[in-house]
């Protein structure tokens, strides 16, 4: 009787397994390639022009450390406090690769523009991600810091 029993959860144990592995293999893999194609980016990161963009004022509260000549001018004239020296913490940092510039203060991300010199101040002079920087004190994360980091 003990055989008999045994035998049949054999059986009935390892039909149903393997079908079930097979139904969820089967129904697994489209959603796997869903998932796979929606985790790809698609194109580049795209500045957003603010509904109502920072002030000259605002601008000049958060100090710009601009390594390039001509960037370091045309941020000025744009209305930013610009700085030849490294950044303090809570202030901004400007860096450029060729016609690519990137914002970030304390290493978190600000805002991303291409162009020019004067294309790339006047695009963060009135960029949404900038002036919610300056009105709010920093990028979320910097708030959520504890003091002393």
């Amino acid at each position: 009787m003990l055989r008999l029993v045994l035998e049949i959860e054999r059986r009935s144990a390892s039909y149903p397994n393997t079908l079930r592995h097979r139904m969820c293999s089967r129904a697994m893999r489209p959603l796997a390639i869903v998932l796979l194609l929606s985790a790809c980016g698609a194109g580049s990161y795209q500045s957003v022009r603010a509904e109502k963009p920072a002030t000259r004022a605002e601008l000049a509260e958060y100090p710009v450390s601009v390594a390039d000549p001509a960037l370091r001018d045309a941020m000025a004239r744009a209305g930013f406090t610009v700085v030849e020296r490294a950044p303090y913490k809570g202030e901004l940092q400007l860096s450029s690769v060729g016609e690519v510039a990137t914002l970030r203060s304390d290493g978190f991300f600000v805002d991303q523009v291409r162009g020019d010199p004067a294309a790339i101040a006047e695009a963060l002079a009135a960029s949404s991600r900038v002036a919610e920087f300056v009105r709010n004190s920093g990028t979320v994360e910097q708030r959520q810091m504890p003091p002393g980091r």
